[in-house]
């Protein structure tokens, strides 16, 4: 198995945190049988590619920020690859709002998938490193009327500069209002609550 995680370009850096790829190889005996894999929560939107060369499928997922640890089946000879949004920005790819889709997934239906994101998965493959070509493609197509709440764009990096280390009061500072305000904002643009995320970048780091 291969994971691996890409920054982005300057461009898009304050809206993705990263792009993550995560391969499994031909199965050497052919039976192909699925695993289990579980990985850290996230406390972010993604939007993921999904192909399974075994059985010819591929599908674009949105997957919601998750508050406990994912566990999902993998299969061999198989690519999945990540867009993780900025908290902030996570409405930017994904059409749900974070809370609806709280700890769950979503398979994108065809009339749902955009033409750059059928493009991208057409051209994924086991052997994909090419993450300048998706930067080119982002910023070609990601929508240009979409402005994000500042104070919470400079909460939530806030927290992950400080890798989760504050208090309600640090992030409210930072936001420039109070911690009421803050705590509402916060739950209505990533779906989970500043306490919350606080724990998963504190887990995650």
């Amino acid at each position: 198995m291969i994971y691996k995680e890409y920054l982005p370009c300057q461009e898009l850096k304050n809206k993705i945190e990263c792009y993550w790829k995560f391969v499994v190889p031909p199965d050497k005996d052919g039976k192909n049988t699925p695993f289990t894999h579980v990985f850290p929560p996230e406390g972010s939107c993604s939007l993921i590619f999904i192909k399974l060369l075994n059985i010819k499928q591929q599908f674009i997922a949105v997957v919601g920020p998750s508050t406990k640890v994912p566990a999902i089946q993998m299969f061999p000879n198989s690519v999945t690859f990540g867009i993780r949004l900025n908290p902030a920005y996570s409405e930017l790819l994904v059409a749900e709002e974070p809370a609806t889709i709280l700890n769950t997934s979503r398979i994108l239906l065809t009339d749902e998938i955009k033409t750059w994101q059928a493009q991208f998965l057409d051209l994924l493959c086991l052997d994909f490193d090419d993450s300048g070509l998706l930067d080119g493609i982002l910023n070609d197509n990601i929508p240009s009327d979409f402005f994000p709440d500042i104070r919470m764009v400079k909460a939530i990096n806030t927290i992950i500069r400080k890798k989760g280390l504050l208090t309600l009061k640090d992030v409210a500072d930072a936001a420039t209002l109070s911690e009421r305000q803050t705590q509402r904002l916060f739950a209505k643009v990533t779906g989970i609550s500043v306490k919350q995320f606080c724990q998963i970048r504190r887990l995650r780091n």
